[in-house]
């Protein structure tokens, strides 16, 4: 009884000493697609395998400009990156990438997200010199679907304001390819 007991008392207190800052040294976070029932994008983000939920939402009903939003969660469902190319026309052909809105040109935004999944984290910008591409391969007017790819270099805005330690300072997105529903 008493060596049963001894060992029960063990366990408990290694599973008790746990700290949470030991999970700080998880370098890479869970990166989860969500629901994918509106749209998914799939591709290589930093030579890594990447999936996201995605959507696509009129922004401009009188011009018909779109926004399209990609999403990654952790296990636990709360969001972690938001990726949104908006001020989008639906043609099929490539289209300028700025990090501004401006007039005939598709405005992007990339961020990290921190918490439950409700507070923005690092901000990063389109980088300078590097292949930054999206298109639109195909539009479904029928079943109402996007089709379509990018790629995508950003840097981290301000490297003082680096919010989480372990988000890299580059991320890259490559032969994304993503597929999404429009209304």
């Amino acid at each position: 009884y008493s060596l049963s007991f001894t060992l029960m008392i063990i366990v408990l207190s290694i599973l008790f000493s746990c700290d949470d800052d030991d999970m700080q040294d998880i370098k890479r976070p869970i990166l989860l697609p969500g629901d994918t029932t509106l749209g998914i994008a799939q591709g290589m983000r930093n030579n890594i395998d990447w999936t996201a939920s995605g959507y696509a939402v009129k922004i401009d009903s009188i011009n018909e400009v779109y926004a399209i939003n990609f999403e990654t969660f952790n296990e636990f469902g709360h969001r972690r990156e938001n990726l949104t190319l908006s001020n989008i026309r639906l043609q099929t052909s490539p289209f300028e990438l700025v990090d501004d809105p401006e007039l005939g040109k598709v405005d992007v935004f990339y961020s990290t997200v921190g918490a439950d999944g409700d507070s923005l984290e690092d901000v990063y910008v389109m980088k300078d010199g590097s292949t930054n591409q999206f298109s639109i391969l195909e539009v479904d007017s029928i079943q109402q679907i996007i089709k379509g790819g990018f790629e995508i270099n950003f840097k981290i805005r301000n490297q003082n304001d680096k919010v989480n330690q372990n988000n890299p300072d580059e991320i890259r997105f490559e032969s994304i390819l993503y597929s999404v529903k429009y209304k």
